[in-house]
């Protein structure tokens, strides 16, 4: 006799039951949505076309993704050393930047520039001609700086940012897509839109940030191969071009947003070549027959910039 559950009822089966029950589910929705959707697809030519030439890209899509790609791991050594350099100057770059607003500041650690301890005074109450305290602190008597030192802004912290934009600079807080004040991406493009005088500090920010996941990318989890596999997703983007993200198994990462600059990593398995080709002008030439437009057309053949 069979047994209708719904998705409220999968618990208390037992781990191995349940599990069957959530993916025997997860395959009725699927079906659902293929029995509903396939029809209008059916109806429509140009639909059943694309979606055929689509359906028919899985097959190649899951061979990349099974079969990944080769590293070299003294070319991704080196790519991961250049990546930490340039998230180090991005953030470098950004100080200045943002110092007329940023005012934290922090106790000094290390050393006089003689190796030696700093000497402060007991207190800013007793301090002699070598114990002077100003504003910023005390002032050590063998090299002269205070025991407090600027704090370097941290792009890649969140209450820094938020301090940062909307108390310090007072620019107008932006919310996320959970409607909580917030300082991700989407919101500092907001706020680089909205308000372009400041619009190098968001840059700043965004560029460290920008470095920072590249080099999580670069440093992704490989196979027991050594091989960096990805989901290659086929359909997914609106374009519809591929896509990639983390293979099945969490390791290795979205191939398409490593750096140019990087990609020397990826290597060929013997007997194999990589290359990279490009149709030139390709999209503007489509647009132009798209539009029908005869001066547009004409332009490409004669070797113009378009």
């Amino acid at each position: 006799m069979a047994i209708i559950l719904t998705e409220n009822e999968i618990i208390g089966h037992g781990a191995v039951r349940t599990h069957q029950i959530y993916n025997a589910l997860d395959c009725l929705i699927t079906r659902e949505v293929a029995d509903t959707l396939l029809p209008l697809v059916e109806a429509d030519p140009l639909d059943k076309r694309m979606y055929e030439f689509q359906l028919a890209q899985q097959a190649p899509a899951f061979a990349m993704a099974m079969r990944g790609i080769a590293i070299s791991e003294e070319a991704r050594a080196e790519a991961i050393k250049m990546q930490e350099m340039v998230e180090k100057e991005a953030i470098v770059y950004l100080q200045p930047l943002v110092a007329p607003w940023w005012n934290e500041t922090e106790k000094r650690t290390g050393k006089c520039q003689d190796g030696k301890l700093h000497k402060w005074p007991k207190s800013l109450e007793t301090s002699g001609e070598e114990g002077k305290a100003t504003p910023a602190g005390r002032i050590c008597s063998t090299c002269g700086c205070t025991d407090t030192m600027p704090k370097p802004f941290n792009p890649h912290s969140h209450v820094q940012c938020r301090k940062l934009l909307y108390e310090l600079m007072g620019l107008k807080p932006q919310k996320n897509k959970s409607h909580k004040v917030s300082t991700d991406d989407e919101c500092l493009d907001r706020l680089r839109r909205k308000f372009p005088d400041h619009g190098e500090v968001v840059e700043g920010i965004l560029a460290a940030r920008g470095a920072r996941k590249q080099l999580g990318l670069l440093r992704a989890t490989l196979d027991n191969d050594g091989r960096w596999r990805s989901s290659v997703n086929v359909g997914a983007a609106v374009t519809g071009r591929y896509s990639s993200s983390k293979s099945a198994f969490w390791t290795g990462g979205n191939i398409q947003n490593v750096a140019d600059r990087s990609r020397g990593m990826f290597v060929a398995d013997p007997g194999l070549v990589l290359f990279y080709a490009d149709y030139e002008k390709a999209e503007s030439e489509v647009v132009a027959y798209d539009a029908q437009d005869t001066n547009y057309i004409a332009a490409h053949g004669l070797g113009k910039d378009l």
